[in-house]
């Protein structure tokens, strides 16, 4: 499929990756995720799973551990 716009209640999934219906509504309304799917061919969804994203450290909580 060639790069092209689409209004997000017209997006064409049937002619998207299957994995695209679970998550990318949520991604484009704003949700962050981090998701795995393993294809059985390439039109079949085997196993999926669709969890938060991991919280990786930040400064701040470098700044906690340092001031402690």
């Amino acid at each position: 499929m060639a790069p092209r716009w689409f209004d997000r209640d017209r997006l064409p999934l049937g002619a998207m990756w299957p994995d695209d219906a679970y998550w990318l509504g949520r991604v484009l309304a704003g949700e962050r995720l981090s998701a795995h799917f393993l294809y059985k061919n390439a039109r079949e969804i085997a196993e999926w799973a669709i969890v938060p994203p991991p919280r990786y450290p930040t400064i701040r909580d470098h700044r906690r551990v340092r001031d402690k």
